[in-house]
């Protein structure tokens, strides 16, 4: 978002915070949605934003914080607004493009009951926020508001997109009021959630979309609108994400692009977060002639508003098609002796990553680490102790960040939680097998030292590795053959017993074990403990919470159940513990006296 009297100011709105920057992008500042009085917790709605002609920011709640907030200086001091405005759910909020002193707020707060409805209200403040006034008549109460905009050429001319029903009944409207509000004129869109069977029920009819929006009213025709559609993210059946077009103010409806979302995997309890194929970016030129929309997946689209023909310009938004670059040109130095040692890592890199779009080594380097992403100094005052100090490589994660170390660009599912390189003070110890490292740094390089981080590891050797994996399969395949030596057939049961005695030898023999004659064992305990189905691990698990259960079971009475606020009392000498009967329609169950003390559960 743009503030449109300082071409230096914008603000961003990221998931968990709003973003400011003043200098037009060069740095960022963070106000956590704390300020806000949303909650720590994804359980919640970001707020809609605008900036006015004075650079007030202004910001509307829905779920579950509801209010209209006002800062006048980017969110130092926050103003609620109340009287109309008091406990109202904000829908959307615009900034009147031609007198952006003024801003528009449409409510969307649900009654208490089903038939109450919605109370949906256009408001409108004519000085940068600080009073507000309801404009002309509510919409009808049966339609979900979602979206405002407003014409630039026409300041009677306003926008509200709005759904009516759910599920397979679903419809969706434009309503448009060209007298600022006082009349409101419903335009259905036909072809919005069109049905279509259900994949997993082929004689059920499932919906394809729930939602829709208005991306822009065109800058120099007030009857030509821009809205696109939300798709199911996590249906198990596919739906999709349009875009609709109007040019006659809602008389007629065009598509001229439309994206599909994939049907969720059904044994994917996490599919319904990954949103995939979904349109989620939309924008004008400041013409109008052309219109850009983009998803995750397919990256940017373009197309001239004459024809409406859209041509892919790149995977990624963004991006470039091919890029020439360093990919590292560094050097190091260091140090690995005496008390005092060092290592300085110095240069240009870049850090690319499969699916992202590319930043050059000579932005990224002043972007991330520096000329010297990693330097630090290390006293050791023995071999099994050190302390090291400055800019260090993380204790957390396995990617290695530079591409000279790991040249799988691929990356992995955890690469962007990684924290690459802390400033702080790491201390080690490392005794035969073991290695213990604790950190007190800057996290993600936020030059604020206020995290910890610890690392223990025990080395496995590759003889405890095969001794371990042996006995696991052993166990899971005990009347399977496998080839010993690729050419001995012997069975699992077999095989675990030729393990043992093999770990038997190297107590006779241990000159040829550096490790011990204990860690063969350590491996043969580890195979037993994880190995079958189910593993004397999980075993031993589920008898230990069976056991919780029972000793609490024992202890409650019916009393305690049926009691409005339970409590836990001991059981005494003359209550008998709760029992559990089988129950059901059997006729022989029909005929089952219960126990006298009528205390069991069926």
């Amino acid at each position: 978002m743009f503030s449109p009297t300082n071409e230096n100011l914008i603000i961003g709105r990221a998931t968990w915070a709003i973003l400011p920057s003043t200098d037009n992008g060069k740095t960022w500042g963070y106000l956590c949605e704390d300020a806000l009085a949303l909650p720590g917790s994804s359980n919640f709605e970001d707020p809609e934003l605008g900036l006015t002609a004075n650079n007030a920011l202004v910001a509307g709640l829905s779920i579950p914080t509801v209010g209209l907030d006002v800062s006048p200086d980017l969110g130092c001091n926050w103003n609620c607004i109340g009287g109309p405005l008091d406990n109202q759910s904000i829908a959307d909020i615009v900034v009147r493009p031609d007198t952006p002193h003024q801003v528009l707020a449409l409510t969307g707060t649900s009654g208490t009951t089903v038939d109450a409805g919605n109370a949906s209200q256009v408001y409108e403040s004519v000085d940068d926020g600080t009073t507000w006034n309801p404009l002309g008549n509510p919409i009808d109460p049966a339609v979900t508001v979602l979206t405002i905009d407003v014409s630039a050429t026409d300041p009677n001319q306003i926008y509200v997109s709005g759904t009516r029903g759910y599920g397979t009944g679903l419809t969706a409207s434009l309503f448009i009021s060209s007298d600022k509000g006082m009349n409101w004129v419903e335009h259905a869109i036909p072809g919005f959630n069109s049905q279509t069977p259900c994949q997993d029920t082929p004689t059920v009819m499932c919906p394809t979309e729930s939602g829709i929006f208005i991306g822009a009213v065109d800058p120099t025709d007030p009857t030509r609108v821009y809205l696109r559609s939300e798709g199911i993210a996590g249906s198990l059946t596919p739906s999709n994400s349009r875009l609709y077009v109007t040019t006659d103010g809602g008389q007629t409806f065009t598509v001229p692009k439309s994206f599909v979302l994939p049907a969720a995997s059904a044994t994917n309890p996490n599919s319904d977060f990954i949103v995939t194929g979904e349109m989620l970016g939309f924008a004008l030129s400041p013409d109008g002639s052309t219109v850009y929309i983009g998803t995750r997946e397919a990256g940017l689209w373009t197309a001239s508003k004459t024809d409406l023909a859209f041509t892919q310009t790149n995977a990624v938004g963004g991006d470039r098609a091919s890029w020439g670059d360093l990919g590292n040109a560094q050097v190091f130095m260091q140090k690995t002796d005496g008390l005092i040692q060092f290592f300085v890592q110095a240069g240009a890199y870049s850090l690319p990553a499969l699916g992202s779009p590319y930043i050059k080594a000579s932005s990224i380097t002043g972007d991330t680490y520096g000329v010297a992403p990693q330097a630090f100094v290390k006293f050791v005052p023995n071999s099994n102790f050190s302390i090291m100090i400055g800019k260090l490589p993380t204790l957390i994660g396995s990617e290695y960040t530079f591409t000279f170390e790991n040249t799988d660009i691929e990356r992995g599912l955890l690469w962007n939680q990684e924290n690459a390189v802390n400033r702080g003070v790491q201390v080690n110890y490392a005794k035969g097998p073991l290695t213990v490292s604790l950190s007190w740094n800057d996290g993600f390089y936020s030059n604020r030292y206020n995290w910890a981080s610890a690392l223990v590891a025990y080395a496995i050797t590759p003889q405890d590795t095969i001794t371990a994996v042996a006995v696991a399969w052993s166990r899971e395949y005990a009347q399977s053959t496998v080839n010993l030596f690729f050419f001995v057939p012997v069975r699992g049961k077999v095989l675990f017993w030729i393990t043992i005695g093999f770990c038997v030898l190297d107590l006779i023999y241990p000159s040829g074990i550096p490790e011990g004659v204990v860690a063969p064992f350590g491996g043969v305990i580890a195979g037993l403990l994880w190995g079958g189905t189910p593993s004397l691990a999980r075993t031993g698990w589920l008898h230990l919470k069976l056991a919780v259960l029972r000793r609490r079971s024992s202890s409650i009475r019916v009393e305690d159940v049926l009691s409005s606020k339970p409590k836990r009392r001991p059981r005494g000498p003359g209550s008998p513990p709760l029992r559990v009967v089988p129950g059901g329609l059997d006729e022989v169950l029909k005929k089952r006296t219960p126990p006298k003390d009528k205390r069991y559960l069926n």
